[in-house]
């Protein structure tokens, strides 16, 4: 697990490890959450893109849902185990992806949806 205080930050390290998923607050110093994953989208579109907010800021999440800036939301305070899953899923997913084929196509946001579900369930 590597952090980072700002974006900058957080951009350097990417640029200098392989990252699989990158989970970041809506209010950070400098540039809003959204900012910062869209410019991992545009700079890295494989790294899976969480945002925790504990703001009711819907348009602004909604619109980076719809544009693929955002993977996964999760709202504050967020459950642990249920971030757990998040991560997992991720990582389970990046790997998918990085082994090529059919799984590289997938829905990331539903699938992320899909497996916190089945393990919240369970």
């Amino acid at each position: 697990m590597l952090t980072a205080r700002s974006a900058v930050e957080g951009l350097e390290i990417l640029s200098k490890n392989d990252v699989h998923i990158v989970i970041t607050d809506l209010r950070m110093p400098e540039v809003t959450g959204v900012e910062f994953l869209s410019e991992i989208l545009e700079r890295y579109p494989n790294v899976l893109r969480v945002l925790l907010t504990g703001f009711m800021e819907l348009t602004v999440i909604a619109e980076a849902l719809s544009k693929g800036q955002v993977h996964y939301r999760m709202e504050k305070p967020w459950d642990e185990e249920q971030i757990r899953v998040i991560i997992n899923a991720a990582y389970e997913i990046a790997q998918l992806r990085k082994a090529g084929g059919k799984e590289q196509d997938l829905d990331v946001a539903s699938e992320l949806d899909f497996i916190l579900r089945q393990n919240l369930l369970s």
